[in-house]
């Protein structure tokens, strides 16, 4: 059996996996959809039920032109299913997804041009399946069957914990190091394109555009050359020198025995630099991941902060509510001195009536008087009196009804003053419940400025988080770029102990890392939360505070 049979099995399983019925594909999170009869385009974040609704249901997240031409932000009826932008979320039934890109429908070779032109359009964001079947490649030495391979699925790519050897833990799962020459030139090109390309690890639940998988295009690159120079290696063997390699009988060597024609050991082979590749490739991916996370969580950070800006809309209300509670305020103390220059206005007009009314008493109580001395010396004189007893009566008759008038005067007089005592009392009762109103709403005024204040330098402390959050995000871009330029020259560099020791060391801070800025956000959305709830209880400490405007306002009123 030659070497070219992986290259043909490899499309038996990809045939076999593209005669199912599209009707039966499981979508997963992270795919690049849309749905049936519609022009927006998104991200697959939710698939399964909506409460209150019957049926499946798929949450897409808009991305490009579609952006912001959604209905919500991943939330239905105040519960949450995924977190994104403002009108940037949409739901619709999962049985109108439709896939934006179709997947690989075989595994069949490629040219290297075909290759080279499609594979930027095979890393989309979205989580793609591979079912691959590594073939092995060509070797001088026939040490081990060619039958002997192994699959390099994205669940082996582990993340790095401590001081666990990375190189060591893939180099179990890599191909074969020894194959045997194919034995025809067509087996020698028959090289499936899927046999070159390593399983990706599947993004995150959130995309950003501009998280463009650079490594594995680099890594890529670099498997075609090696391949290439192997392959133009092959090509200029001679005949002769190829049909005796063919002729080797399949037997293997004897453990810890190297065929002659067996390079040194020291010299790195095409697979050592190709574990070291998928190696670079994990921990970059692993990174990526990483970046993905940090910037979910300050977005959602973000969010959080802009929810929390409505309270800064009070804080112009305040000084609206002041002007006016000092408006009501001056027109009720202009009103209580109006009724009190009344009330001295009438004291006045009766003090002058009841003047009038004396004097008028004093002058007819003279005039009595003057008459009764008149009377007796004319009874004394004349003892005709029949005109005087006339004029007399009359007298006293006009006597009698002006002290009666005086008298109905004189309590005219004590009721105004009781009147005008009333209502300087209630005056000043109206004043003082007026001061005592207006100091404890003074005093519960200062209180919500003093909290709306905290309130303010609390979100300001959190935007200075937000900053510094920002800040060691790029810190941690500038990082992972300049340790993306170590593993270029790493990949170039032969392999050794010291890079694998420099790797670790260097997952092993990157992790650290990772977990700080983990610890420092979910710090801050604490922060943001205690927030919100305090600003929750200012709007139902100023909305009480509203009643008891109201509340005084109407009695004031009632009472006026």
């Amino acid at each position: 059996m030659s070497a070219a049979t992986p290259a043909r099995r490899a499309p038996r399983t990809a045939t076999a996996r593209s005669e199912t019925p599209h009707a039966a594909r499981r979508f997963e999170i992270g795919d690049e959809v849309r749905f049936e009869g519609s022009d927006l385009v998104g991200v697959l974040r939710y698939l399964g039920p909506v409460e209150g609704k019957e049926g499946h249901f798929a949450g897409l997240e808009l991305l490009g032109a579609c952006a912001g031409r959604g209905k919500n932000d991943g939330t239905i009826a105040g519960v949450q299913y995924f977190a994104t932008a403002p009108n940037n979320g949409v739901f619709g039934p999962a049985a109108k997804l439709v896939p934006l890109h179709a997947r690989p429908t075989s595994a069949t070779a490629r040219p290297l041009s075909s290759r080279s032109a499609s594979r930027s359009e095979d890393r989309p964001t979205s989580r793609i399946r591979h079912h691959t079947t590594t073939a092995p490649l060509p070797h001088a030495t026939p040490q081990r069957t060619a039958s002997t391979r192994s699959v390099f699925t994205p669940g082996q790519v582990k993340r790095p914990s401590g001081s666990s050897a990375t190189p060591q833990a893939t180099r179990t799962t890599s191909m074969p190091r020894v194959m045997r020459r194919p034995t025809s030139a067509a087996a020698t090109h028959a090289r499936p394109g899927s046999a070159l390309r390593t399983p990706r690890r599947a993004p995150s639940g959130f995309a950003f555009e501009d998280s463009v998988p650079s490594t594995n295009d680099d890594a890529d690159r670099r498997l075609d050359l090696l391949e290439q120079l192997h392959l133009q290696h092959t090509h200029d063997t001679p005949p002769k020198t190829r049909a005796a390699d063919a002729a080797v009988p399949h037997s293997p060597s004897p453990r810890g025995a190297p065929p002659p024609d067996a390079p040194p050991a020291d010299t790195p082979t095409i697979d050592a630099l190709r574990t070291e590749i998928r190696t670079l490739q994990a921990a970059a991916a692993t990174k990526d991941t990483e970046l993905a996370t940090l910037r979910a969580e300050l977005d959602a950070a973000r969010q959080q902060t802009e929810r929390a800006s409505p309270a800064a809309a009070d804080d112009t209300k305040i000084p609206s509510m002041v002007a006016a509670w000092e408006r009501e305020r001056t027109e009720l103390t202009s009103r209580i001195e109006e009724l009190q220059g009344a009330g001295r206005e009438a004291i006045s007009v009766f003090e002058h009536q009841l003047d009038l009314a004396a004097r008028e008493q004093q002058a007819l109580r003279s005039q009595i008087q003057q008459l009764e001395t008149q009377l007796s010396a004319k009874e004394q004189e004349d003892t005709s009196v029949s005109a005087t007893d006339i004029e007399m009566t009359s007298l006293r008759e006009q006597l009698a009804h002006l002290t009666t008038k005086h008298e109905g005067l004189e309590e005219e007089l004590a009721e105004s003053r009781d009147a005008l005592e009333k209502a300087r009392s209630e005056a000043r009762q109206h004043s003082a419940d007026k001061d005592t109103a207006s100091t404890s709403f003074h005093e519960q005024l200062r209180a919500a400025q003093a909290e709306a204040q905290q309130h303010k330098d609390a979100l300001a402390q959190a935007e200075k988080e937000v900053a510094r959050l920002q800040e060691a995000l790029r810190a941690e871009q500038a990082a992972r770029e300049h340790e993306r330029e170590d593993l270029d020259t790493m990949r170039a560099a032969p392999h050794d102990d010291d890079v694998h020791a420099k790797l670790a060391a260097l997952e092993a801070a990157k992790k650290e890392q990772a977990d700080a800025h983990a610890k420092e956000i979910a710090e801050l959305e604490s922060l943001v939360e205690s927030r919100i709830f305090r600003e929750d209880e200012l709007e139902s400490e100023m909305e009480q505070l509203r009643k008891e405007r109201d509340e005084a306002r109407a009695a004031l009123e009632a009472r006026q």
